[in-house]
């Protein structure tokens, strides 16, 4: 039996509770050009690469400003959010980081936001040496649900995709685990919208919830009564 021994991990709404800001800033851009939603029309389209993103959300909505006007004004939004209000780590997610460097896994982060967002979140909170690899929306051909981005990742962690375990927490990142042949552990943040994570081997809603992981992950902690 081959045994996990890289983990990994989405960024937004499983590492660090960013998807509101995501929604606030694509909601931002859409009321700048007369195109005003709710967060709920907004859940479909979590989980893509900015690019993907702004071009569906150009086409569904009739905006006549280009792709790239579109992504330059999210950008100048999101990080105006970001250095006044900061961002806020996931529960738990700190101390399962430790247990799986502490257990000798392999980490990396695969995340639809683009290198300079990925690289500042995971400064903000903290996490950014916990990772051996981040891998991003941009640098892969195709976005979530497309698989390219796990492949990547495990291609860089030098691991075969037996040998590793995905956290997601969008419908598009569980499918794009699936279309990998990778598995998944979905989780299910109430802050992310409404998710289908049906296709996960496994969903749950803590990253303090040891036994549901075990299944997959080999991991303890010295300090486990207080995990």
């Amino acid at each position: 039996m081959v045994m996990i021994n890289a983990a990994i991990f989405d960024l937004d709404g499983v590492l660090i509770d960013s998807q509101p800001v995501h929604f606030r800033t694509d909601m931002a851009v859409l009321a700048k050009y007369s195109r005003p939603v709710s967060p709920e029309v907004l859940d479909k389209y979590a989980g893509t690469p900015n690019h993907n993103r702004w071009e569906m959300l150009r086409r569904d909505f009739e905006i006549e400003a280009s792709t790239d006007e579109l992504i330059k004004a999210h950008n100048k939004i999101l990080h105006e959010i970001l250095d006044t209000e900061g961002l806020i780590p996931v529960k738990g997610a700190k101390q399962l980081l430790e247990a799986l460097k502490e257990n000798g896994y392999k980490t990396a982060v695969a995340s639809s936001s683009s290198r300079d967002f990925v690289v500042k979140a995971l400064k903000m909170v903290g996490f950014l040496n916990y990772f051996d690899e981040l891998v991003c929306g941009p640098e892969v051909l195709n976005g979530k649900p497309a698989p390219d981005i796990f492949l990547r990742a495990a291609r860089a962690l030098d691991a075969s995709l037996r040998e590793c375990v995905i956290f997601e927490d969008s419908e598009n990142g569980v499918k794009a685990a699936n279309a990998a042949g990778i598995l998944c552990i979905g989780y299910q943040n109430p802050t992310s919208g409404k998710q289908d994570l049906s296709l996960a081997d496994v969903i749950i809603d803590s990253f303090y919830d040891l036994d549901k992981m075990r299944k997959y992950l080999s991991i303890a902690r010295k300090d486990e009564d207080n995990y």
